[in-house]
């Protein structure tokens, strides 16, 4: 039945007085902040930013709609076969539907698909916050410092799979959370079960990073209820609960299966390239988790501590603020502050050198920092004493404030960010054939170069020559005609790696066009076809 508007916004504000009014107030002022923050920058380059890995996702969305296959998706940067796929590509597949439409081009067609992933996100997430037992106007204080946070407001808007894998596993933890919610209806109950089966395997299929504290808070949900259901009244309370064992399987055993199906499969594509055989799950265990001597090095920490906590709330000291304030808050309201704030931090324990590296790793446990300060200062908020209250939304204030002052100077000035090589793609477009592939030597396999010049390419280390990994590739490219090869390095183009590199490929008479960031050498036939 449809609501009139008078009880719509009602359920929106409150309806005692303006101060309870003013969460849901603040909820649609940061909305309406997000909205225009998004709009900056969306006929822009998707190089503002870690480049290389919204490039890496570019790439594979255009090979989709050139009719390459869907589920061994084509990566085309380290030469035939042309098949390395890391995550399992729902973001790359919904957004090749979206660009497919002609209505988006194909990174506008990105940003859109990222942005609605993002904003599905606040259903969940505030349903979720309701079974903490916060108020309404509490979880629209949440959702607002979620909205305005630097980290969310840049990267939900790039052509990455942050937000979609972020949108899988909040719903998954909300199926997780309404685990006794249907128990009296067989119907619902076999929903709710599916829907926790297919997110948590898409949400891990996609990105186990962003999924494993979603998983761990399911488990230990799980856990607090079957040690519960142990207690006094064994029958009645187990009555309430979904029978244990379809609740395991479809919260973990399923997404466990489809997690080690997708991982043996992309790992099986990539031992198929001589060049992608370091980058299995295998090869990448200690990139992917780091080293004990990382975890306890104090850089580590100073990183965590100055990067990514002024990223999702604008200011560092913040966090030790909301600690503060949550030991005067009351006892269920603080236990709730430290199990949020322990699945922040498990992950950073967990996949340490990744979260060092990449900035935006933090999009993934973000939301359990935010809602730990929203929890912290609804809680002052809340109480009796005029003091704590005026401390609860001091708390507040300064996360907004701090929180836009971070995003204005810091990453709103990146959106929209043009690339820079454009006169070599038009060079590029001219001397080459859209068939042809680009050889490139560089320092690392960024999918920047090939999907800017829009070719096939092969990314070579600069002491790949003599590797034999360098030589089965060289045999994979026969049967492909090589346009241009590029240096990146222009400093020493007379020595004789150039000039070895040059020779294994028939381009020793090649024509040289030396540009700011690189050298391109044509294939020698290349003026006279």
């Amino acid at each position: 039945m449809k609501q009139p508007a008078h009880r719509i916004v009602r359920e929106l504000f409150g309806e005692k007085n303006i101060v309870s009014s003013l969460p849901g107030i603040l909820f649609l002022g940061s909305l309406i902040f997000l909205f225009f923050s998004l709009l900056k920058g969306f006929d822009g380059g998707i190089v503002e930013m870690h480049g290389f890995r919204q490039t890496q996702t570019a790439i594979t969305v255009r090979y989709l709609l050139k009719g390459g296959p869907w589920l061994a998706y084509e990566t085309p940067v380290l030469g035939p076969p042309w098949s390395i796929p890391f995550e399992f590509p729902l973001y790359q597949w919904l957004v090749a539907l979206t660009a497919y439409t002609g209505l988006f081009p194909i990174e506008q067609a990105g940003r859109v698909v990222g942005i609605l992933f993002f904003l599905s996100t606040f259903y969940p997430f505030y349903k979720i916050l309701r079974t903490l037992s916060l108020t309404r106007g509490a979880a629209y204080l949440v959702l607002s410092l979620y909205c305005l946070s630097p980290q969310y407001l840049f990267w939900s808007r790039t052509f990455m799979i942050e937000s979609t894998a972020l949108s899988m596993s909040m719903y998954y933890l909300w199926f997780s959370v309404r685990g006794d919610a249907h128990r009296h209806s067989p119907g619902k109950s076999i929903l709710m079960l599916s829907g926790l089966a297919v997110t948590g395997s898409l949400a891990a299929a996609v990105k186990i990073t962003t999924f494993f504290p979603f998983w761990t808070a399911s488990f230990a949900l799980f856990l607090g209820r079957w040690l519960k259901s142990a207690e006094g009244e064994r029958r009645r309370e187990r009555s309430r609960l979904l029978p244990p064992i379809q609740f395991l399987i479809a919260a973990f055993l399923i997404p466990l299966a489809a997690l080690l199906l997708w991982t043996s499969y992309s790992d099986a594509l990539k031992s198929l390239n001589p060049l992608a055989q370091t980058l299995t799950s295998s090869a990448l265990k200690e990139w992917n988790f780091g080293t004990l001597s990382q975890r306890l090095a104090p850089v580590t920490w100073r990183v965590f501590f100055s990067r990514t906590l002024t990223d999702l709330i604008g200011n560092r000291w913040l966090l030790a603020a909301a600690a503060l304030s949550a030991l005067f808050c009351s006892r269920d309201r603080r236990t709730t502050f430290f199990v949020l704030l322990s699945l922040f931090i498990l992950p950073l324990l967990t996949f340490t050198n990744l979260y060092v590296i990449h900035n935006y790793y933090a999009y993934a446990n973000g939301v359990f920092l935010i809602a730990a300060i929203g929890v912290a200062s609804s809680g002052l908020l809340e109480s009796k004493s005029t003091l704590r209250r005026a401390a609860g939304g001091l708390l507040a204030c300064s996360v907004i404030a701090f929180s836009v002052h971070h995003y204005l100077t810091s990453f709103y000035p990146l959106q929209g960010m043009t690339p820079g090589p454009s006169a070599v793609k038009n060079e590029i477009g001219l001397l080459t054939k859209d068939s042809d592939v680009i050889v490139v030597f560089s320092d690392d396999w960024s999918s920047e170069i090939p999907y800017y010049l829009e070719r096939r390419a092969v990314m070579f280390g600069s002491n790949d020559l003599a590797s034999p990994s360098f030589q089965k590739t060289r045999q994979n490219l026969q049967g492909y005609r090589i346009g241009a090869i590029i240096f990146t390095n222009t400093a020493d183009l007379s020595g004789n790696f150039v000039r070895n590199a040059l020779s294994q490929f028939g381009f020793s008479d090649a024509y040289v066009h030396i540009f700011s960031t690189m050298a391109v050498y044509y294939n020698p036939d290349t003026l006279f076809r």
